[in-house]
């Protein structure tokens, strides 16, 4: 089921656990599922400084999805 949250604060204590242990398996290269599925991630700045903006979108696409603002 998909949830939008706007702070950790709006997680409990279990899904933060769950983040943190799916993140690491991905890190391990244990989750091959994520290279086949392509995802788009939206990108929110409160201000636009082209420097941050830049690095995030180069570091999504190394993680092969699309960013968009």
């Amino acid at each position: 089921m998909k949830r939008d949250f706007l702070t950790i604060w709006d997680l409990s204590a279990d899904e933060i656990r769950s983040i943190v242990d799916r993140a690491l398996k991905l890190k391990r290269g244990e989750d091959g599922n994520m290279s086949s599925h392509r995802q788009e991630c939206r990108l929110l700045f409160e201000k636009v400084f082209h420097e941050n903006q830049g690095s995030f979108e180069t570091g999504i696409y190394q993680l092969g999805h699309r960013p968009s603002t």
